[in-house]
């Protein structure tokens, strides 16, 4: 296909030409961690009920650290340990809780430009 490459650059440039007119900016998500968090270490009689409450004893830290919907597959720096102990397992979760934001924290968050 001759000039396909060509006709591609055009539409872009044309794109952000469209976009620059209407003062739209392109804005990243970022995500936002606290310090460290751990759960309490939790004994249960299987190592699977253990790693459930250790993780739900984790998201309840990181609320009370201030992440409003914390979870563990955005979370930093992130240790999980269980180990066998008489009458079942012990867990204890470690991380970093992260949310998501549109901006960096103590960016401005301004709206459309408007020219006059």
């Amino acid at each position: 296909m001759v000039g396909s490459g060509t006709t591609r650059s055009v539409v872009a440039a044309g794109s952000l030409a469209f976009s620059l007119s209407f003062g739209m900016s392109a804005e990243a998500a970022v995500r936002v961690c606290t310090e460290p968090v751990s759960s309490p270490v939790t004994k249960m009689p299987t190592e699977r009920e253990a790693r459930k409450a250790a993780l739900s004893s984790w998201v309840d830290a990181a609320k009370a650290a201030g992440i409003e919907h914390p979870a563990w597959r955005i979370a930093a720096d992130k240790v999980f340990v269980c180990l066998p102990v008489t009458d079942g397992f012990e867990c204890v979760a470690r991380a970093r809780a992260c949310t998501i934001k549109n901006a960096p924290p103590g960016s401005r968050q301004t709206g459309p430009r408007r020219e006059i």
